[in-house]
């Protein structure tokens, strides 16, 4: 339980040191049990909701993917200012918490830096851009906040899309990608990454920050996602099979 830990959520990309409160095994309604964290330093009430007064300095995490001994995958949960201080497992969370990131737990601060190296190396790469069911090579070209959540991307792709459907005369060629899971080791921890995809007004100037309706986003596909280059043919090769065994 004083194991020194430390916490990174994806929408904030920043290292917290944490300790374990209290721990809930696998088993509970969640699925895979629960862990109390006390975060130090608070992660901002701003960061997760402009209705926040209280700086988030407990939080709850439930593990999905255990990665060796180095760092967990896991959804956060927050609890409303209300309710702040209560961590009884027992009680259910609706009501008294919200569902706010997805979160990285790590062993040592030198595996913490890794993981923000990862997030800084994400963006150097060379990716395919998997969504609307095409494949096409991207780099991405800019990283900025929404409603203070850094994991935003705009991907340039090739080669570019019709905009016809989206009341857009002009090729496009450009994309908002809200990433929801963490770079792997390799780059990749799927090795895809899971995101949700934006047109957006290419037109507005903007900066580190801005909001989606000052740059009109439109979702066009929830389930896209952003892999290593080869990931489009070994998806083909998946989708293929699973054609074959229908």
């Amino acid at each position: 339980m004083n194991q020194e830990l430390y916490f990174i959520g994806l929408s904030v990309q920043e290292i917290h040191d944490c300790r374990i409160l209290k721990e809930k095994k696998p088993g509970s309604r969640l699925g895979d049990g629960a862990l109390a964290l006390k975060l130090s330093p608070p992660i901002p009430a701003k960061m997760y909701g402009s209705y926040r007064k209280k700086n988030i300095s407990q939080i709850i995490f439930t593990p999905h993917v255990l990665k060796g001994q180095r760092h967990i995958y896991g959804t956060v949960f927050c609890p409303h200012d209300e309710f702040k201080g209560q961590l009884n497992f027992d009680k259910p969370y609706i009501g008294t918490h919200s569902v706010e990131d997805r979160g990285l737990l790590c062993l040592s601060k030198e595996e913490a830096k890794k993981q923000i190296q990862n997030l800084e190396d994400f963006k150097k790469r060379t990716h395919v851009l998997i969504f609307r069911e095409k494949y096409r090579t991207c780099k991405i070209i800019k990283q900025f906040s929404i409603h203070n959540h850094k994991n935003y991307y705009i991907a340039e792709f090739d080669p570019p899309c019709t905009g016809k459907p989206y009341n857009n005369k002009k090729k496009i060629s450009k994309i908002v990608l809200e990433i929801n899971e963490f770079p792997g080791d390799s780059g990749y921890a799927d090795p895809d990454i899971g995101a949700e995809a934006f047109f957006f007004d290419e037109s507005v100037p903007f900066g580190d920050s801005t909001d989606p309706m000052t740059i009109n986003l439109q979702g066009v596909d929830m389930g896209a996602c952003i892999g290593p280059p080869g990931s489009a043919s070994r998806r083909e090769q998946q989708r293929r099979r699973r054609l074959r065994g229908s």
